[in-house]
C-alpha cells in the first residue's frame, strides 16, 4: 500500500469523526420510521416472551438471530423509552458506516497512491446522504450488511476467499438480501479451490441459525426466507403503473404486466444477477465492479421495495465508481428526504409513518437513483474493458 502523508490521515480522521458526530445528532434527537417502532416491539416481546417464542408469535419477525438480539438488549437497557431504545437500536448501522469509510479510504490508498482520491471516496461515505438518512434515521440494519458486503468484496479484490466468504456470511446475519451477492462474490474466484474457500467461510457464519431453527421447530427458516417484500412504487413496477397514466390501455395491459413482474420480478432478478456473474468472471472483472453490479441489479428489477434497501449500492457502488456513487448518493439523498417528510409527523422527536405506497412525488424522484444504477451496469457491461472509477 502506498504511503499517504500524516496531513492526509489527519484530513481522514476529521471527517470521519464530523460525519459520526452528524449521524449520532440525529439518532439523538428523532425517532426514525416505522421499522424503529417495530424493532422496539421486536425487542419488548423477546424480553417478555423469549426469543424462540417471539419467532412463533410474531410474523413480522423475520430477521437473522443477531439484530434480533441486539433490539432485546436495546429495549432492555433504554428502560422502556422510545427514544432512547431509537439511538441505540440504531447504533450499529452508525458504526457500520465508520467501517465502510475504513474500506473505502484503504481501498483510494491502494489503488491509487493518492491522499487526494482517498478522501474523496472516504468523504462520499463520510458525507453520504443515503446513508447518514438510512443509518442515522430511518431505524433499520440495512447499512450494517452493506459494510459486511462491501467488505467481502475487498476480501476477494485481495484474494483472501476465507475472508471474502466469511463477511459475506456475517452480512446474512444481518439480513439475507447479501444472499443476493453470492454469485458475483463466486466470480471473482479464479480457482476452483478459491470458490470452495469461498463456501466454507460463507457457511460458518450460517451456524448461528442452526439453533433458532431447531428451538422455533423450523419456523425461523420460513420467516427468514418465504418473506417477501411489499410491491411498492420503485423501478420497473412504477413505470408500469405510469403507462395509466398516459393513456396506455389502462385497464388491460399495464394491469397485465404489473401482475406479471410481480409474480416473477423475482426469477428475472435472479437470472440477471447470475447473468451479471457469468460475465464477470468471462471478464475477469475487479471483485469491486462484481459486487456494484449484482447490487444494482437487484435494485433496478425488485419486485418489492423499501428505501432502506439503499443502502447496498450507495456503498458498492462508490467502491467501483466515484462518478457513479456520488450521483447515487445524491439523487438517493433527495428521494428519501422527500419520502420521509411525505410521511412525517411533526413532533417533539421527528417520526416518519409509512402508512401507505409512495406516491408523487417522492415516488418519482425515486426514478432517478433507479436509474443511476441502470446506466452504470449497462455502461460497464458494455465497455471494452470493465473500468473502475
Amino acid at each position: 500500500m502506498a504511503l499517504i502523508s500524516a496531513a492526509w490521515r489527519r484530513w481522514a480522521v476529521a471527517l470521519v469523526c464530523v460525519g459520526l458526530l452528524i449521524r449520532l445528532a440525529i439518532a439523538a434527537t428523532t425517532i426514525g420510521t416505522n421499522d424503529t417502532l417495530t424493532w422496539e416491539r421486536f425487542g419488548k416481546r423477546i424480553c417478555a416472551d423469549g426469543f424462540a417464542e417471539s419467532y412463533k408469535r410474531d410474523y413480522d419477525l423475520n430477521h437473522p438471530p443477531l439484530p434480533a438480539l441486539w433490539a432485546a438488549a436495546s429495549y432492555a437497557l433504554s428502560h422502556a423509552q422510545t427514544p432512547t431504545f431509537a439511538f441505540l437500536m440504531r447504533l450499529p448501522a452508525i458504526g457500520a458506516d465508520v467501517l465502510s469509510c475504513v474500506l473505502l479510504w484503504r481501498i483510494g490508498v491502494r489503488r491509487f497512491g493518492s491522499g487526494r482520491t482517498a478522501l474523496a471516496l472516504l468523504a462520499a461515505v463520510a458525507f453520504n446522504p443515503a446513508l447518514i438518512l438510512i443509518g442515522a434515521y430511518h431505524g433499520n440494519t440495512d447499512n450494517a450488511y452493506a459494510a459486511l458486503a462491501l467488505l467481502a468484496f475487498v476480501m476477494a479484490s485481495h484474494q483472501r476467499p476465507w475472508l471474502a466468504g466469511l463477511a459475506l456470511g456475517a452480512a446474512m446475519n444481518v439480513k439475507i438480501i447479501p444472499m443476493l451477492l453470492m454469485p458475483a462474490l463466486l466470480s471473482t474466484s479464479r480457482r476452483t479451490s478459491d470458490a470452495v474457500k469461498m463456501l466454507i467461510g460463507f457457511a460458518l457464519p450460517l451456524l448461528l441459525f442452526v439453533w433458532p431453527t431447531i428451538a422455533t421447530d423450523g419456523v425461523f427458516l420460513k420467516r427468514l426466507f418465504l418473506y417477501k417484500s411489499n410491491p411498492e412504487n420503485w423501478g420497473i413496477l412504477l413505470l408500469i403503473r405510469m403507462t395509466q397514466k398516459i393513456g396506455v390501455d389502462p385497464q388491460t395491459v399495464s394491469q397485465v404486466a404489473w401482475r406479471f413482474f410481480d409474480s416473477a420480478g423475482k426469477w428475472i432478478m435472479l437470472t440477471a444477477l447470475l447473468a451479471a456473474a457469468a460475465w464477470s468472471m468471462r471478464r475477469r472483472a475487479k471483485a469491486e465492479v462484481a459486487g456494484a453490479l449484482a447490487a444494482c441489479l437487484y435494485l433496478v428489477f425488485a419486485p418489492g421495495f423499501g428505501v432502506q434497501y439503499l443502502a447496498l449500492p450507495a456503498v458498492l457502488l462508490l467502491a467501483a465508481s466515484l462518478r457513479a456513487g456520488v450521483w447515487f448518493a445524491a439523487l438517493g439523498g433527495v428521494f428519501l428526504f422527500s419520502t420521509y417528510y411525505m410521511f412525517l409527523n411533526h413532533g417533539r422527536q421527528l417520526t416518519s409513518i409509512f402508512t401507505t405506497q409512495i406516491f408523487s412525488p417522492p415516488c418519482y424522484l425515486g426514478l432517478m437513483p433507479w436509474a443511476i444504477m441502470l446506466i452504470f451496469v449497462i455502461v460497464t457491461m458494455t465497455a471494452r474493458r470493465p473500468k473502475i472509477l
